[in-house]
């Protein structure tokens, strides 16, 4: 009788290994006991890394061409820089620039590569010969974004204009429009300065007969082959 406390104290002292023996024997315990694997819903999957697309660029509203338009009965011949409006003529412009082209409308259309136009016109006894140039957006500075165009006209196989069509490239002169009056001989020029005063050529560089080209510097000086400021009227 004495041997009996010490026998069920040494059972007491061993029963936690056997009941982890006995789990462990157990297929339902040892489900229960197993490790479960995380799941992750679609939403809570980790995203792939990598750049977001871009959206969908939206269609131009607005669009550039340039014009020559010869009124023989007028006497004149007329250059100007024009807009159109709407993604529905802007789309037109672009798509049918070789059309308009022969119409004397030039589309500011191709990015990829510059166009020259050219137009050749006899009115009252003079030859008029004319180049348009287009060059596309460089996409550098703070203007690189637009078109420029340049003109070009030979009178009577003499070079007379060699100036600006619309806005230069770094914005401080526009020329919207250029008239060639073949009866009195004369060139008329409409032109703004980058801060939206009007510029003039000098009066002697308007005939059609002075030897002397017109460029863009002739809208900054007052006189040929001087210094000076812009000419504001």
């Amino acid at each position: 009788m004495p041997l009996l406390p010490c026998r069920y104290s040494r059972f007491r002292a061993i029963l936690p290994q056997i009941i982890s023996l006995l789990c462990m024997m157990c297929p339902a315990c040892d489900a229960a006991t197993r490790p479960v694997a995380q799941k992750h819903s679609p939403q809570t999957q980790p995203e792939t890394p990598g750049s977001p697309e871009e959206p969908p660029a939206s269609p131009d509203k607005d669009g550039e061409f340039f014009e020559c338009r010869s009124f023989p009965e007028l006497g004149q011949i007329i250059f100007s820089d024009n807009a159109v409006r709407g993604v529905k003529r802007v789309k037109y412009l672009k798509e049918h620039a070789s059309l308009l082209a022969e119409k004397g409308i030039y589309p500011c259309a191709d990015e990829a590569k510059r166009h020259v136009y050219h137009k050749s016109d006899k009115i009252g006894g003079r030859t008029i010969e004319s180049a348009v140039v287009i060059d596309p957006p460089t996409h550098e500075g703070d203007n690189g974004d637009y078109f420029t165009g340049r003109l070009l006209v030979n009178v009577d196989g003499r070079r007379k204009i060699d100036c600006t069509l619309g806005t230069t490239a770094d914005g401080e002169l526009c020329v919207s429009k250029v008239v060639i009056h073949v009866d009195d001989g004369t060139v008329e020029i409409h032109a703004l300065s980058g801060d939206g005063n009007e510029m003039d050529i000098p009066e002697s560089q308007e005939s059609l007969d002075d030897p002397r080209v017109i460029t863009d510097q002739s809208f900054y000086d007052d006189e040929p082959d001087t210094g000076g400021g812009p000419v504001k009227v």
